[in-house]
């Protein structure tokens, strides 16, 4: 990827067609305050799941992302 001759092709010569995922969406209607909890937990949790609590740019770049996509 990035490069002049790279493409998408697989080994056979078929395009692989990448997709936008599907936004997430709970059951049930939730508050804001709800979310924010949930969010909260699943950064709290990611360490015990083998996950690195803030420990890379990646990890502090996505809760920042996440936590301003909040409207």
């Amino acid at each position: 990827m990035g490069c002049a001759g790279s493409s998408q092709a697989n080994a056979d010569g078929s395009v692989k067609k990448i997709r936008k995922p599907k936004p997430w969406k709970h059951p049930q209607p939730i508050t804001k305050s709800q979310l924010m909890q949930m969010r909260d937990e699943f950064w709290d949790t990611a360490p015990h799941y083998g996950g690195r609590k803030g420990s890379t740019l990646l990890d502090d770049s996505l809760a920042i992302g996440i936590a301003g996509d909040v409207h």
